[in-house]
């Protein structure tokens, strides 16, 4: 049991430390020539829209990320009209960094993938409660939308289940998952009018297979519970002989399926 405890320990260690590393990677080759008209905020940057303002996306990040990584990778998708406002999480505890116990970057406690226990949930609509605060503000004709990445995705997915059952309605149209799952619930269709609400959200859940920290098995769940729920749209994508990192072809498909929902204009 002391030698699986201290594998699972140095894997997440690793794998914090190689994931990192391939999004720089991968997030400089594909930002190259953005332009940059991006604004700082205390609570991370806005990427304001080319042309008219017609859809605002709230973007998380992953666990030990942060704001700007979130504003390279929306940077890349290049689609007019859309204003990205990139969050940065704040700080909780990493319970496998060396030593045990170290804050941070993230949306809540970072402990096993399962974790399920009620301070995790709390945490997590803590955040989705920031969101909504955030796309409150928004004017009420623009077309509503969150996304993130690992952790980052995993609030955005407890943001659409809370707007379905009317704590944050925000009027949402497009929910974005990168390598992510959502924590077991109820199901929705005790709140009143939650199964229109559920009806009116579109989902992409994108999955690279060789992706450690996440099993198969959460991911694909994860789509069938939010079939199950009444989810308008639920699109499942597995990306083959791919890891945590996102690469052009995971913002490629990010991209047509935002161009084949909204009212964009052309580049």
């Amino acid at each position: 049991m002391l030698l699986f405890v201290i594998f699972v320990k140095m894997w997440n260690i690793y794998y914090s430390k190689t994931f990192c590393l391939s999004i720089n990677i991968s997030v400089a080759k594909i930002s190259a020539g953005s332009s940059s008209n991006s604004i700082g905020t205390e609570d991370g940057y806005v990427l304001e829209p080319q042309g008219e303002h017609r859809v605002t996306i709230v973007w998380l990040h992953d666990v030990h990320e942060n704001s700007y990584i979130s504003l390279q990778i929306v940077r890349s998708l290049n689609l007019r009209n859309i204003k990205w406002i990139c969050l940065d999480s704040g700080t909780h505890v990493d319970v496998f960094s060396p030593g045990g116990g170290v804050p941070r970057n993230s949306w809540c406690n970072v402990g096993m993938i399962t974790d399920t226990t009620q301070d995790c949930r709390d945490e997590l609509d803590s955040a989705a409660v920031r969101v909504a605060n955030i796309l409150s503000t928004e004017p009420e004709n623009v077309i509503k939308g969150v996304g993130g990445v690992g952790q980052g995705a995993q609030v955005a997915l407890n943001f659409a289940k809370w707007n379905a059952v009317g704590d944050h309605t925000m009027n949402m149209r497009l929910v974005i998952g990168i390598n992510s799952w959502r924590i077991p619930t109820n199901r929705i269709d005790y709140a009143f009018g939650a199964a229109i609400r559920a009806s009116w959200q579109s989902i992409l859940l994108i999955r690279g297979n060789l992706e450690p920290s996440i099993p198969l098995y959460f991911a694909k769940e994860t789509a069938v519970s939010l079939i199950d729920d009444g989810f308008g749209e639920v699109s499942f994508v597995q990306f083959r002989m791919l890891g945590p990192e996102i690469t052009v072809s995971v913002l490629k498909k990010v991209e047509v399926w935002l161009s084949g929902k909204l009212p964009l204009d052309p580049n």
